[in-house]
């Protein structure tokens, strides 16, 4: 074995040559350990090879049949150009000698980060000017625009209409709950003169525009979009309301009675063709409304426009398959949503409730596919889904002529990050999921439950024949992969059941997981009917709370 004399990093040699990449040119530069030179001679330079980090991170990769899972980090190497010093001084790049330095240490690098500054300066301004005059032009989608000048004669910037007078007479909360139901009436009698089908009043969707109404009077603006970027859609999603379409109208006024506001707001709105839209509805897009009146200063109003349904009809030939949408990519949400299924065919079809459109394909390529549930032959369905992004419907006509099918899709609340929802304090704990599912031989099925943080998962099971039972830590897409192959780790176990017919356990989750659900897998042999019930509840927790007469009182919160 040679015997190495000097620096073992460059072998004794004071200089090295190396390439900081693939097909990238040859360095040479002074051994960072031993030949260190005058940096007012020769200055230094980032490490290419590192970037400056002084070591690289190596990864592996885990797999479980083959199958890749995840990156796990196995180590850190220090950098083999600079040998974790960060910085190297050169003296040829490629072909090219550096022979004359007239920079020293870190000039190079402060040059171009006043350069960087001075740009982020320009973008910022240029943003913010962009925003201003956005303040000045056409706000908001989905009937909220820029409209004309009402008969009360004022608007502001964003084309809501306002009347200015003496102290208000509208005061108490009975009062603006009087202007609110009046200004429904209103909405629905301008409907039924324009053959609009009638708005369905949402007490929650009312809720969200008092608080909207009470931002707006209590940090004094009146727009669209609060000084902080907020507008009345960040406020539904808050509250977990689910929209496919939603609008809102905006009004202010002074000095009116229950009936002189109300008639006054609908009035303004009427003038403005931006705020019409919503009300006379020519495409029938709106199915609720829900309207808040808050009243300090000024009096606020807000109503709010949503439509929460879908409905279609279409006609499918024998041997034919189409997909339904339930829950589209394109919807601005990730949370579960629970929604109402109602479908009606002249003659029998299976139907495949699907967690992707891509079983839809793999159906129709008479590829291995997996469901959630599946109904065969039939020609009425009503069932409460409860729907993960990309969700669907298969149907499939099995028969030997054309079948007509009608469906309309009724979506409910948002479900997902339940740590975060009130209902859970409010009554103990809330049912997730309901229902009776059927599985063939070897058959399993997932039931999603979202973000799972802090909460304790309930589930009641009763089967006909043995199941096992796994709450599990991962999407559809992971669990199907690995459970397929009849394996998974226990790394993705939560809590289980093995081999039973009836199940009622209560597992209790303190760690935070991103997305998680409810494995059932029959074990029996032939068809198990089994009913399953998954509740959600808080853990055992603190909870403060002040009463209207100032008394505060500390609430040990457990489930029911």
């Amino acid at each position: 074995m040679m015997e190495i004399v000097g620096c073992e990093f460059c072998e004794g040699k004071g200089k090295l040559r190396r390439n900081y990449g693939i097909g990238t040119p040859m360095i040479e530069y002074y051994c960072p350990v031993c030949n260190v030179q005058d940096e007012r001679k020769v200055p230094w330079i980032v490490c290419p090879a590192c970037d400056g980090a002084g070591y690289f991170k190596r990864f592996g990769i885990k797999t479980y049949g083959g199958v890749l899972d995840y990156y796990k980090k196995i180590g850190i190497e220090t950098c083999y150009m600079c040998n974790g010093r960060k910085e190297i001084q050169l003296t040829k790049w490629g072909q090219k000698k550096i022979s004359k330095y007239k920079a020293v240490k870190g000039q190079n690098n402060k040059f171009r980060d006043f350069l960087v500054y001075l740009l982020v300066i320009v973008v910022v301004a240029a943003v913010g000017m962009f925003l201003l005059m956005q303040n000045f032009q056409e706000t908001g989608t989905n009937g909220i625009s820029k409209g004309s000048t009402p008969n009360v004669g004022n608007t502001t910037a964003d084309g809501n209409p306002y009347t200015t007078g003496s102290a208000n007479i509208v005061s108490s909360k009975a009062d603006m709950s009087d202007v609110e139901r009046e200004i429904f009436r209103k909405l629905n009698r301008i409907r039924e003169q324009n053959n609009a089908p009638p708005l369905k009043w949402s007490d929650k969707i009312s809720f969200v525009a008092k608080e909207r109404a009470k931002e707006l009077a209590e940090q004094e603006y009146f727009a669209h979009t609060s000084p902080s970027g907020k507008d009345f859609k960040d406020f539904l999603n808050e509250y977990g309301i689910f929209y496919i379409m939603a609008a809102e109208n905006l009004y202010y006024a002074e000095g009116m009675d229950v009936e002189s506001l109300a008639d006054a707001a609908v009035d303004g709105w009427m003038k403005s063709p931006g705020h019409r839209s919503p009300i006379l509805d020519y495409d029938k897009s709106y199915d609720e409304v829900g309207v808040g009146v808050y009243c300090k200063k000024a009096c606020y109003i807000s109503a709010i426009f949503i439509d929460n349904s879908v409905s279609d009809e279409i006609e499918l030939r024998p041997g034919y398959l189409t997909f339904i949408s339930l829950y589209d990519e394109a919807f601005p949400f990730s949370s579960l949503v629970a929604a109402n299924v109602t479908l009606k065919s002249d003659s029998g079809v299976n139907v495949y409730f699907v967690p992707s459109i891509k079983e839809y394909k793999n159906l129709v390529d008479n590829k291995f596919y997996s469901y959630y549930q599946r109904w065969e032959n039939t020609r009425h369905l009503r069932e409460t889904l409860l729907l993960n992004k990309g969700s669907g419907l298969v149907i499939e006509n099995a028969g030997d002529i054309s079948t007509k099918i009608s469906y309309t899709i009724t979506y409910g609340e948002k479900l997902g990050y339940i740590n975060q929802t009130n209902a859970l304090y409010n009554q103990g704990c809330i049912d997730l999921y309901d229902n009776t599912v059927e599985l063939r031989n070897r058959e399993f099925t997932y039931i999603p439950v979202g973000e799972m943080d802090n909460i304790i998962i309930k589930t009641i099971i009763d089967a006909s024949k043995p199941i096992n039972m796994y709450v599990v830590d991962g999407s559809w897409e992971q669990i199907n992969r690995l459970y397929i192959k009849g394996f998974l780790p226990s790394d993705f176990i939560i809590c289980k059941s093995s081999f039973v017919k009836y199940v009622n356990e209560s597992c209790y989750i303190s760690d935070k997981y991103p997305f998680g659900g409810v494995l059932i897998d029959n074990k029996g042999v032939g068809r198990n009917v089994i009913s399953v019930k998954i509740q959600l509840c808080p853990m055992v927790s603190e909870r403060e709370v002040t009463y209207d007469n100032g008394q505060i009182e500390i609430l040990v919160i457990t489930p029911k």
